[in-house]
C-alpha cells in the first residue's frame, strides 16, 4: 500500500510504503506532528476505487491510502 498527501489544490505526495492502516496512521501522525499540526478528530472513508481517504481535521487537505 502507498500513504499520500493530497494538498488543497489536490496535488499528491508520496509519503511512505505502508503495511496496513494502522501502519499508515504512524506515519500520519509523525508527518503531522513534525509540521506542527493538531490533529482534532480524524474522519476515514474508502473511495469506489478502493483508496482510504483520512481527514485529519483539516476540511481541505487529506491522506490517501492507496492499495
Amino acid at each position: 500500500m502507498k500513504l499520500y498527501f493530497q494538498n488543497s489544490k489536490g496535488a499528491e505526495r508520496f509519503i511512505a510504503d505502508v503495511e496496513n492502516e494502522k501502519d499508515a496512521m504512524k506515519h500520519i501522525n509523525k508527518f503531522c506532528m513534525e509540521r506542527g499540526f493538531t490533529i482534532h478528530y480524524t474522519r476515514v472513508w474508502k473511495t469506489k476505487d478502493g483508496t482510504t481517504v483520512v481527514d485529519v481535521s483539516s476540511h481541505t487537505e487529506f491522506f490517501l491510502i492507496k492499495p
